[in-house]
């Protein structure tokens, strides 16, 4: 049997809409680098970590694109978000933080359905 990680399934990350999206950002916001909530259905080794976190990001700004067309706006975006897990995985928390909430600002003024 072949290992598969949960994020390799986007039902993992629980969004599939551009309002979703917003929300789980807003999380993300507030819960990186280690302080993810457990969720009780997931194994220890399947729970939400900064990793993981970021490839929901990624998958939430393709989706993003999907729904609202490629932009300067989200091309914006996701040069924030690389630039924001570079942050937090060299150990400054608030410049990633920081980076974070531009893009939620970015994304604020794209139209959730």
């Amino acid at each position: 049997m072949a290992f598969t990680s949960p994020e390799s399934d986007p039902a993992y990350f629980g969004f599939t809409d551009l309002h979703g999206f917003k929300d789980y950002l807003t999380a993300t916001i507030l819960e990186a680098p280690d302080d993810f909530m457990e969720m009780d259905w997931l194994a220890p080794e399947d729970q939400m970590n900064l990793d993981r976190a970021f490839v929901g990001l990624r998958y939430g700004l393709d989706l993003a694109a999907k729904e609202k067309g490629e932009s300067a706006v989200l091309a914006r975006c996701r040069t924030l978000v690389d630039e924001s897990y570079a942050e937090y995985k060299a150990g400054r928390d608030h410049a990633g933080q920081i980076k974070l909430e531009e893009v939620e600002k970015l994304l604020a003024k794209l139209p959730a359905e």
